[in-house]
């Protein structure tokens, strides 16, 4: 009972607080950490989650790996891991599953092929984590040293490989999963990453990977008008500064930063500016939703 008047308390606040929602982005509550300086903008605290135990929610964990992408995406009874980083960082991943009783994976979806998002799948499936499919945004074409390795172990484990193009989507679990991808040729590898859009309801997490100037042009000029999400998973571990025009397209509501705060001093202004709350991933940082409101509250790795 004591959870339950705590819930419908929280649920008040927030109706008082926020209105109308659907005239703007979601609304986000936090449970803070008096460990961390984080979100490092004024929000909207709570004590417990606002969502019942059994109740249909998006899941999407940020892992605290320092630096690198390792997210993790849980919708409708599936599970999909999103990069992961350096191998170096396995066994703090390892720790993850277990403590979150993660034995398998329906999906890996892979950005692109630089170590800090493709070692540490390349080494979960080669030990035997079960994997149900790779997306991938390569081709057979494709012969750069890292992905020519995870091919090789992919195929030993029979786990198929999907291409995924710019504006696929894939359902996953009651979440929509839609692909932005620069075609044009000869890019770099961090502008061909292949960025995703997570939508639940009316809620949307983005997840650039490591677009840079030239792929932000593009990503701003073709789709600005569908970009506004509620929160955005800086590019490129925010080492740079976004494009200014699109983090205005994207005008979300709270950021996580795949990095520590002493590396992204640029990036950190541009939300200084703005008034955005953002977490980096000194600790793992969690994002629940039921369509409707977000949830979020930082927890350390061990």
């Amino acid at each position: 009972m004591r959870k339950y008047c705590l819930r419908l308390a929280a649920l008040t606040l927030l109706a008082l607080l926020f209105g109308n929602a659907a005239l703007a982005d979601l609304p986000i509550v936090h449970k803070l950490s008096a460990e961390w300086k984080a979100p490092y903008e004024t929000v909207t605290a709570v004590e417990e989650s606002p969502f019942a135990q059994d109740e249909a929610l998006l899941c999407i964990d940020i892992l605290g790996i320092r630096q690198g992408d390792c997210i993790i995406v849980r919708c409708g009874g599936k599970t999909m891991l999103i990069d992961g980083g350096e191998k170096i960082r396995y066994q703090m991943f390892k720790r993850y599953l277990e403590d979150h009783g993660i034995e398998g994976f329906d999906a890996f979806f892979l950005s692109h092929h630089h170590d800090d998002h493709i070692e540490l799948q390349t080494l979960a499936v080669k030990r035997g984590i079960p994997v149900g499919v790779l997306y991938a945004p390569y081709d057979s074409t494709e012969q750069a040293a890292y992905w020519r390795e995870y091919k090789a172990v992919l195929k030993e484990k029979n786990v198929p490989i999907e291409v995924v193009k710019d504006q696929d989507e894939i359902d996953f679990g009651g979440a929509t999963i839609r692909v932005y991808r620069n075609p044009t040729p000869n890019l770099s590898t961090n502008d061909g990453s292949a960025a995703v859009m997570i939508t639940f309801g009316e809620a949307k997490f983005f997840s650039g990977a490591d677009m840079t100037g030239t792929t932000q042009h593009w990503l701003y000029d073709h789709y600005a008008d569908e970009l506004d999400c509620d929160v955005l998973k800086c590019f490129h571990h925010g080492n740079n500064a976004t494009l200014s025009e699109l983090l205005d397209a994207f005008s979300p509501s709270l950021c996580v930063i795949t990095n520590q705060k002493t590396y992204t001093a640029q990036n950190d202004s541009q939300l200084d500016r703005r008034d955005i709350p953002r977490y980096y991933i000194n600790q793992t940082i969690h994002l629940e939703t039921d369509g409707k409101m977000w949830y979020v509250w930082p927890e350390k790795m061990r």
